[in-house]
């Protein structure tokens, strides 16, 4: 059985320009009929709706149905009038009753029958399953993710019932992939990222209580469509900007104290006036390894190899959670060795910084790059134009470095030649620490 969503641009159609045609071996008229709708995502439901029709019946016409079925239909809606809920509702609420939580059915007793007027003997339902329960039970048993993994589900959550109230208590049964794509709407209207991430994380709560047998039914998510993303074009930083940035990783002076004075926000201006000196190796290690923000705080001392210019990124400080190597570079090796303390510690961390936000924000300050002329993953993104520029390695060494599964990633979002040249990237690479003769560390 073949269906398709068609687009229909005719202006009279403005309203509903998404067409499902079903054939009319289907069709209750025995002719084909068009279906429009206002949103693909109603018409992929549609579709939905119409394979479990054909799979549970065979390719019978859809709404020819036998007269009992169709009394019994019709008496259901009756007793539902002024309920506010549709027969399709009530019934996914009672399966959801039955299937989540074991509950049997009562029987009904038939009009006329024992007991009279057609009352029904029935045992209290348990609540059915909600969002909320399959949260805390995700919750429950996935406490071995990483720390950023549980704050980004537990943060899109928290923002998807604040903004709609009553959908932590609405039973899954009754979420159609129309009433989550509404939901997604009013929660991100105008941000798509951010859009595609609580997509991202309804779809995978849907996904764990479905294989879990909580609840029998279609993930609804799935034929929801991810919203388009333009992404935003990051240049690669020019060599200079990254002397500026090495030369901002030292005390405050006389005047950047005096104007911290004026800064409002207490942690800002703790910063502006901080020693940001150990702030050189986390540099480093971004602008010379192009290795993500998050996995260089986790770095130690015992995962660099100096002997073999390696740095292990073990797996439990990886994104992705697999482990990887870094070759390292002459010029991050001279960095790190010129920046390592006397006395570290192989289990100390190579970045040691409570307060690294603040810190890193008055820092490109002081380097000349406040006021949101700072580009997010700057440093990452010039690593890799720069290896690839000045052929250090070839791209699939690029790949391992930085920790991609695929090149594909690394073509579209991070190599941006536009405006660089070899003698930048030469340059990029020739940036060594200046360490005063007798001088071993950093402060």
């Amino acid at each position: 059985m073949q269906l398709s969503i068609q687009r229909d641009n005719y202006k009279g159609h403005a309203k509903s320009p998404w067409l499902v045609v079903l054939p009319a071996r289907l069709s209750p008229t025995g002719k084909r009929k068009y279906n429009r709708f206002a949103t693909r995502a109603a018409a992929a439901s549609y579709i939905a709706s119409i394979r479990m029709h054909v799979k549970a019946n065979g390719e019978k016409p859809v709404a020819m149905l036998p007269a009992r079925l169709a009394a019994d239909a019709a008496a259901a809606c009756k007793l539902l009038e002024g309920s506010g809920l549709s027969l399709c509702d009530a019934v996914r609420q009672l399966l959801a009753a039955v299937h989540t939580q074991g509950v049997a059915c009562a029987p009904f007793i038939p009009s006329g029958g024992a007991g009279g007027g057609g009352e029904v003997a029935a045992t209290p339902a348990a609540a059915p399953l909600t969002l909320a329960d399959i949260l805390a039970k995700v919750a429950a048993t996935k406490g071995h993710q990483s720390a950023a993994t549980i704050r980004t589900r537990n943060t899109t959550c928290s923002t998807l019932f604040s903004r709609n109230p009553g959908l932590s208590s609405t039973p899954l049964e009754l979420l159609t992939p129309e009433k989550i794509q509404a939901i997604l709407d009013n929660t991100w209207p105008d941000a798509p990222t951010s859009w595609n991430g609580g997509r991202r994380q309804l779809h995978a709560l849907f996904n764990w209580a479905i294989k879990r047998r909580m609840v029998r039914m279609e993930n609804p998510v799935t034929c929801l469509e991810q919203r388009h993303v333009k992404e935003a074009e990051i240049t690669a930083l020019p060599p200079a900007n990254l002397k500026k940035l090495f030369s901002a990783c030292r005390p405050a002076t006389a005047d950047e104290i005096a104007a911290a004075a004026h800064i409002t926000n207490h942690a800002a201006k703790r910063a502006a006036k901080a020693d940001l000196t150990h702030l050189r190796p986390y540099i480093a290690v971004c602008a010379f390894a192009g290795m993500r923000p998050t996995e260089c705080t986790r770095l130690r001392w015992q995962d660099i190899d100096f002997e073999d210019a390696i740095i292990s990124v073990r797996a439990p400080n990886s994104k992705t959670g697999g482990q990887r190597h870094i070759e390292m570079h002459p010029t991050l090796a001279a960095w790190l060795r010129a920046c390592r303390p006397a006395d570290a510690a192989p289990t100390d961390l190579v970045t040691q910084d409570p307060s690294l936000n603040p810190n890193l924000s008055a820092l490109r300050a002081r380097a000349g790059f406040g006021g949101g002329k700072w580009q997010n993953d700057c440093l990452r993104h010039s690593y890799a134009t720069y290896y690839l520029k000045a052929r250090i390695g070839e791209i699939a060494q690029l790949q391992l470095n930085m920790g991609h599964r695929s090149a594909q990633l690394l073509y579209s979002r991070y190599v941006n030649m536009a405006g660089t040249t070899r003698e930048m990237a030469d340059k990029w690479w020739q940036i060594l620490p200046e360490t005063p003769p007798g001088e071993r560390g950093c402060p």
